[in-house]
């Protein structure tokens, strides 16, 4: 696998400007998103990122892919910290888009951005995924993909990772209000998973509910920002609240707590 990296790197990868391959937004994005760019240096690799960037500047955040160029870019924004992005491409209403196939009548997923194949198509369908695993913060514990770091450290969720995508920065698209809620769940073999939270459009104090299922393990990271404070439910365990620990999360700060299963609440507020 290291050779295979290494191989693909040095005859793909510009590493002095960050070019993969011709440059398009799935060529950038896929290396990063299936661990290819780790045998680079940190250098190339934020050059390879940086470069994506700059290609999604140059389409104006539309999908310039297809399927999986859709399914590699949402991610590798969010795991870069730029969940905004993806948020805005998720969000555009100018074709290429999902919002150009609801305008001209589709009530199901085409197979293609215009209309010439297949109406009834999973295809693009992994925005669905993105959903829950960023913006409800619903994952296994370690890695769904290489980029994340590894393998998942358990089966059938039995280890799980609540870290919603919350904070104003994470959301802030320009032209659109502002998300300001998400309510989601996921059946696991051992109960419900779930990941709720919501902030307040006067205060913008943030409320997260996570649920874990009993006889399972879970790490919940609690997003803040600079100048804002973390308080836990007062029905929280003290050795859990006590136990909290300051992480960084793809680049931003949390709060980690490591549970087992029950009903957590947070609230974040201005300090």
């Amino acid at each position: 696998a290291d050779r295979i990296r290494a191989d693909y790197c040095r005859v793909l990868i510009d590493g002095a400007t960050g070019q993969c391959d011709d440059g398009s937004l799935t060529a950038q994005s896929c290396p990063i998103h299936q661990g290819l760019v780790d045998a680079l240096p940190e250098k190339e690799q934020k050059a390879v990122f940086d470069r994506l960037l700059d290609r999604l500047h140059a389409v104006n955040a539309h999908f310039d892919c297809g399927i999986f160029g859709a399914k590699y870019i949402l991610r590798t924004l969010s795991e870069g910290g730029r969940t905004d992005l993806a948020l805005r491409m998720v969000l555009q209403e100018t074709s290429p888009c999902y919002a150009d196939w609801i305008r001209r009548g589709a009530g199901t997923l085409w197979e293609d951005w215009g209309e010439g194949s297949s109406r009834n198509h999973v295809m693009f369908g992994d925005v669905s995924a993105w959903f829950y695993q960023y913006l409800a913060g619903i994952r296994l514990d370690g890695a769904p993909y290489p980029s994340a770091g590894g393998v998942p450290s358990a089966p059938g969720f039995r280890r799980s990772t609540l870290a919603p995508d919350c904070r104003v920065s994470d959301l802030a698209v320009p032209g659109k209000e502002p998300l300001r809620s998400v309510d989601a769940h996921l059946d696991t073999p051992y109960g419900r998973i779930a990941s709720r939270w919501d902030r307040d459009p006067q205060t913008e104090e943030l409320t997260f509910e996570a649920v874990v299922p009993y006889n399972t393990r879970a790490k919940i990271f609690v997003p803040y920002d600079e100048g804002e404070e973390v308080l836990a439910d007062h029905k929280i365990p003290e050795s859990i609240r006590l136990g909290a620990e300051k992480v960084t999360d793809r680049g931003k700060p949390a709060l980690l707590y490591e549970v087992g299963g029950g009903t957590y609440r947070f609230t974040v507020r201005k300090a």
